[in-house]
């Protein structure tokens, strides 16, 4: 909590001190906000809120180190719906599929909108790309090019890169573990996700872990995320304290990240897929009739780069830790990734899906049992929404509580808090199928919801089982000599969680079919 008191109090003011004075400042606005209401509105049942919250800050104060571990346990004591103050915002937060996706998908229309803040405004460019522009005309014209450009029958065409850049994380890994006692493998998968995506978008690639530009992206994605989250826009939830922002800097750097860094590294980027020969995502963009102009381009890059290299980053990560603590696990996948390779003397891709049930099972289970990001992101209601007895109302934020969400009882029925791999075997449609058929139908939650699902879903699935399938295929992950990862802390990086600093040992099999 301390960088919530640094952000809120540069000036040191001790905690017992400030909060008084800064409830008796705004205790007015706290009042009048609370006598405002609409007096045409149906009445309906009030949203249960944690009891942690002061005047005006809300819950911003309450809800810890890692936000997302406060919220779960607030929905063990409140149950599957809850209102939480942030600040001048009113969030609700959901932790049952059946209400996520009947406000989120059914309502669609009315709440499939983001909420802007500084940074979302800095990074959109006003309101260009994907991620954090609101549901408009431009929205959707970019969401429809990008869809084309990664649809299934286009990733197809690069599966080669992606398995080649598998086989060079592989490379890494091994030789790493050779040279050292343990391999902290979140850089390295850093490096294969980043790679991937730039062979793909701009038909290029970084030479090393080590190569300036690539150190450089990987900072300015770092950075996003963090800027991203509570603790750096304080002002978009508490707007009297805009002028705070002024004495720590917080917003000059955020656009300094952007004007100066993002925009000339990515239009440098976009400039050189072009005068490539060989096809990529820029010149599909460009030689296709879509209408985007040089900010939707830079914009929407950066979407594809930022939510396709740390996402799939962090969810092999955290792969990596169950396998380490699920052995047997392990073994299974391995000696399944065996029997094709014996069959069909090469590696599988994500075409071969179905004949390695088990593999593509435990990749399932691995996003469900661990999310990627707490909770997913947020959702703008534009529209009154009448959810059952609870009424959400127009500029509402509606977040979804992952961990939680994922481990639902109703809807996990079988060992929600075990880690089972078996549960999805007679569940083998791809993720993108998944994610768009019923809900009863769907595997886990992680590409989010409705109008806002991730239109990338083909490609992070083929990514995710290239390296899954490759570090196996040659590896056996075994814990160094300190023990086992923490699979239980997590450490908050903005919009994603990361499992606390680990090694393991990437040992190469004796009896790999694959040289």
């Amino acid at each position: 909590m301390e960088a919530y008191y640094k952000a809120l109090l540069p000036y040191k003011l001790e905690k017992e001190k400030a909060l008084p004075a800064i409830a008796v400042t705004l205790a007015v606005l706290y009042v009048t906000s609370k006598l405002i209401s609409s007096s045409n509105k149906k009445p309906s049942k009030e949203i249960p809120m944690h009891k942690s919250a002061y005047p005006y800050i809300g819950h911003l104060l309450s809800l810890g180190k890692i936000p997302s571990k406060t919220m779960e346990e607030w929905h063990n004591e409140l149950g599957p719906i809850m209102k939480i103050k942030m600040g001048a915002q009113t969030w609700i937060s959901i932790d049952s599929p059946r209400l996520a996706h009947q406000l989120l998908v059914i309502n669609g229309s009315k709440t499939s909108s983001r909420p802007e803040s500084y940074f979302s405004h800095t990074y959109s460019i006003g309101e260009k790309g994907m991620i954090f522009s609101p549901a408009n005309k431009n929205w959707k014209k970019i969401r429809s090019a990008v869809s084309s450009a990664i649809s299934p029958s286009q990733i197809n065409i690069y599966l080669p890169s992606i398995e080649n850049q598998a086989k060079k994380l592989v490379d890494r890994l091994i030789e790493t573990t050779k040279k050292e006692s343990g391999v902290h493998p979140y850089t390295d998968l850093q490096f294969f996700s980043v790679n991937t995506i730039f062979a793909i978008a701009f038909g290029r690639k970084f030479e090393s872990i080590n190569d300036p530009d690539f150190k450089d992206l990987k900072d300015q994605i770092e950075e996003s995320m963090a800027y991203s989250g509570i603790e750096y826009d304080l002002a978009t939830y508490l707007p009297i304290f805009s002028i705070y922002d002024f004495f720590t800097g917080v917003q000059a750097k955020i656009r300094r990240l952007v004007e100066e860094r993002r925009n000339p590294s990515f239009q440098k980027f976009i400039k050189e897929g072009l005068q490539r020969t060989d096809h990529n995502l820029v010149k599909y963009l460009e030689e296709g009739d879509f209408d985007l102009s040089q900010d939707d381009l830079t914009v929407a890059f950066n979407d594809i780069v930022g939510a396709g290299t740390d996402t799939i980053a962090v969810t092999l990560t955290w792969n990596i830790t169950m396998m380490v603590h699920h052995p047997q696990v392990q073994l299974k996948a391995q000696e399944e990734i065996d029997r094709f390779i014996k069959s069909n003397d090469r590696l599988p891709t994500i075409n071969d899906k179905e004949e390695l049930p088990y593999c593509f099972s435990v990749i399932k289970e691995s996003m469900r049992y661990k999310s990627t990001v707490p909770y997913g992101l947020p959702h703008l209601v534009d529209k009154d929404v009448q959810l059952g007895e609870y009424l959400i109302e127009k500029g509402t934020v509606v977040v979804t509580s992952m961990n939680n969400l994922q481990r639902n009882p109703e809807f996990y029925p079988d060992m929600p808090e075990s880690f089972v791999p078996e549960r999805y075997m007679n569940n083998l449609k791809s993720m993108q199928a998944a994610v768009n058929g019923k809900l009863e139908e769907r595997d886990h939650f992680a590409f989010g919801w409705g109008r806002r699902i991730c239109p990338g879903i083909s490609l992070a699935e083929a990514e995710i089982f290239a390296g899954f399938v490759s570090i196996l295929s040659r590896c056996s992950i075994v814990p160094t000599d300190k023990g086992m990862p923490d699979i239980n802390g997590a450490i908050n990086c903005g919009l994603t969680v990361l499992p606390l600093p680990f090694k393991v040992k990437f040992v190469e099999r004796s009896n790999s079919l694959i040289k």
